[in-house]
């Protein structure tokens, strides 16, 4: 059975499409009488209409019609064809998006959303909701029938793909997947695109100097560990070195979370998973001119007589000392030793992402998710890319005046700073494990709001969104590896 999508544009102006399956005025007829406000973004669902017996029949087909607005950004696409997919997953085999443009703003947004529209996390249900029948994305043009464009662009294959992956692994929860699960989707990844890996677990932490990573994780009996992935292009021009936070489970350790907050703590490894997500959509995508070296830091923090306590002092390998004032601003802990580690192989930029402050939240709100830089500029661009993904982003200060809040009376930094401005100070700890003398530019993605929506968002599902994969694959990828459209036209 087909599906199809129409558009409907600002100002009454109607597609292509719509004015061929609006004979005699059906579509128009159905839309007043269901109330569609042409708001862009609205969408609803027509049977298709037999004109031969004069009534609306579903065993046909179904129509989406979906208002846009005439300037249309990728987001729009992107939102309409994931929800047209949502919509009909469960009822065609193949949906038909009509495509009233040939250019990459209309393409790649429109595979992306029927794939993420399409998403779906059942794995623990006995009894599925419903079958996901939909398969196939074709984008046709009804003037030119013979252009129709059946196949994703290689580099939405390869994003969404780690973009899906990511969203699993957040979304299995912290009886299924322990640090040591890190380390087995990692040698996945080495065994299925050639990476490199480099693992460290347990007390080989304490012996080889991980000291922030060892102490988060002794209080469970998972032992914690560090990763190291590394993929190499052919030429490689870049080196850009990934960092992401893998709290499996967080409980707060000794200063323990209320019951609530524990809630869906699951996604306390969002950054870590983002990060392997990113490798695997690199490892399909093959960019030849980047080498990739991916940081992740696994741990549960919880609370028994082995865990690290407050008041401890953390010595790291680069001389720092900490003070432990709350053992629930964990991440940062775990992240010094990545960040220290990033900087030995003298990247050009280290994006390091994670869900690391409730302040950014504040701030931010759920849907949108912090940028701290040393570069306003590379900031910027970043940020740019991630509104072309359709992945909110705002430039937060690296305010240097706030360091006055990390001081400690017996070590160099303590591991939280006061009430106010807490994503900020929690991001200028992570800097002082910057080595700017071998690393160029520092970006810190602090996701926690939209790394998992406690209800649907947008054309997202409840669960994992995947933020941001999309954003940070494109931005290392897109200046170094380009793709004509053409080779998609049949």
């Amino acid at each position: 059975m087909l599906g199809k999508l129409v558009f409907l544009f600002e100002k009454n102006k109607k597609s292509f499409l719509y004015k061929d399956l609006n004979k005699n005025g059906v579509l128009d007829k159905y839309l007043e009488a269901n109330n569609f406000k042409w708001k862009p973004g609205e969408i609803i669902v027509v049977p298709y209409y037999d004109f031969e017996k004069e009534h609306f029949d579903e065993g046909f087909g179904f129509v989406v019609v979906g208002a846009v607005k005439e300037n249309f950004a990728p987001e729009d696409i992107r939102t309409l064809v994931a929800k047209a997919a949502k919509a009909l997953k469960d009822k065609v085999e193949t949906l038909e998006v009509e495509r009233f443009s040939d250019s990459k703003d209309f393409i790649e947004p429109a595979f992306e959303g029927f794939y993420i529209g399409t998403y779906t996390f059942d794995k623990y249900k006995s009894q599925k909701e419903s079958k996901n029948k939909l398969t196939h994305l074709d984008l046709i043009k009804p003037e030119q029938s013979k252009q129709v464009i059946f196949e994703s662009p290689k580099i939405v294959k390869a994003v969404i793909s780690g973009q899906n992956y990511t969203r699993d692994l957040v979304n299995t929860p912290p009886n299924e997947f322990i640090p040591e699960s890190f380390i087995e989707e990692a040698n996945k990844l080495k065994d299925n695109y050639g990476f490199e890996l480099k693992v460290l677990k347990g007390e080989k932490l304490k012996e080889e100097g991980f000291i922030g990573i060892y102490s988060v994780g002794k209080g469970s009996k998972n032992p914690p560990a560090f990763i190291h992935l590394i993929y190499k292009g052919k030429n490689p021009k870049k080196k850009i070195a990934l960092v992401g936070k893998g709290l499996t489970f967080d409980a707060g350790g000794l200063d323990i979370k209320p019951a609530s907050y524990m809630r869906n703590m699951k996604l306390d490894k969002a950054g870590a998973a983002s990060v392997l997500g990113i490798m695997k959509a690199i490892g399909e995508y093959k960019p030849e001119d980047l080498e990739v070296h991916a940081f992740i830091g696994a741990a549960e923090n919880l609370p028994s007589a082995s865990a690290y306590k407050p008041d401890d002092i953390l010595r790291y390998k680069n001389g720092k000392t900490v003070e432990i004032d709350n053992t629930d601003a964990e991440g940062r802990l775990v992240l010094a030793d990545c960040l220290i580690e990033a900087s030995k192989v003298n990247p050009d930029l280290i994006i390091n992402m994670a869900t690391l402050t409730g302040a950014c939240m504040v701030a931010l709100g759920r849907s949108t998710f912090g940028v701290f830089s040393n570069d306003e500029n590379i900031s910027k661009e970043f940020i740019e890319v991630a509104k072309w993904c359709g992945e909110k982003a705002w430039l937060l200060p690296l305010d240097e005046d706030l360091k006055e809040e990390l001081k400690s009376q017996v070590a160099d930094l303590k591991n939280c700073g006061g009430r106010y401005g807490g994503a900020i100070t929690a991001a200028l700890f992570l800097k002082e494990f910057v080595d700017f003398e071998k690393v160029k530019y520092f970006i810190h993605l602090d996701i926690a709001g939209p790394a998992f929506f406690e209800k649907p968002f947008k054309y997202y599902s409840y669960g994992a969104s995947g933020i941001p994969v999309r954003s940070v694959f494109r931005y290392i990828v897109e200046k170094f590896e380009k793709e004509e459209i053409e080779e998609y036209i049949d």
